[in-house]
């Protein structure tokens, strides 16, 4: 007889900061997700979830030039812009997905997810006078763990996104290495196929996971970047709160 799955609860707090315009995402997110056995070997697992959250976004608008701001020899900021804008704006999201794993035994399984992100599609723009709707992103993800020994797993995995006609494939392979039963190493490599090359590296102590990676630009963008990526802290728990004792709870999660 296959076994009563579980109930998961979720937190996610993003903040990001880029460009000349100090453009800033804030994102504040909760997730929910059942997770059941499909066979009473308990070798098949399905995972479902959605994921409700809000998102703010900012701009200075005062550290950016505008065609209307050039005096004929230089661009001069105490010119209007003539630009009707706001500096932020903010709008309720919501995400979908699922998630099937299958275990060969006990240090190997294959894995294959899929979600939708902005199923509302909400509106997205600084100017007061556009109604930009941002587009559904579909996103597909697989991989493999391989258990090579007690000690070390390799993970080959692959990451398909899409969203308003634009498309993004990522590739890679990491290895994670448990110094003891509480302590891993995690290191990886990933190629955004036509865009950039990914390094990680993270530590993982007693499912709380530290993790760092830098991309570096392959594509023609590496002429105005000059090859530098950008640089990611990662933070994560993966485990139990409040004491419950649950039978196998936890399922392998993929990290890109």
């Amino acid at each position: 007889i296959v076994k009563t799955g579980t109930l998961s609860l979720g937190a996610l707090v993003l903040n990001d900061k880029a460009g000349a315009g100090d453009l800033s995402n804030l994102t504040v997110a909760g997730s929910i997700a059942y997770q059941r056995p499909l066979s009473a070997s308990r070798r098949l697992n399905l995972s479902i979830g959605i994921q409700p959250g809000y998102v703010q976004k900012k701009v200075d608008f005062s550290k950016l030039t505008f065609e209307n701001q050039f005096n004929g020899q230089t661009f001069d900021p105490t010119l209007s812009s003539q630009e009707n804008f706001e500096d932020k704006f903010g709008y309720f999201d919501l995400n979908a997905g699922a998630y099937l794993t299958y275990d060969f035994g006990k240090k190997s399984s294959v894995f294959v997810g899929g979600s939708i992100f902005h199923i509302i599609p909400p509106k997205e723009t600084f100017l007061n006078s556009a109604d930009n709707k941002l587009g559904m992103r579909i996103v597909g993800h697989g991989g493999v763990k391989i258990g090579v020994t007690d000690k070390l797993d390799i993970i080959p995995q692959v990451l398909y996104m899409s969203q308003s006609k634009a498309t993004e494939i990522n590739l890679g392979l990491s290895l994670q290495y448990f110094i003891n039963p509480d302590v891993a190493l995690i290191i990886g490599g990933y190629d955004r196929l036509g865009d950039a090359i990914i390094g990680m590296a993270a530590v993982e102590f007693k499912k709380v996971r530290i993790g760092f990676s830098y991309d570096v630009n392959t594509s023609s963008l590496k002429d105005v970047s000059n090859g530098n990526g950008g640089f990611e802290l990662s933070l994560s728990y993966t485990g139990c709160l409040g004491g419950f004792v649950l039978d196998k709870p936890i399922m392998f999660c993929p990290r890109y």
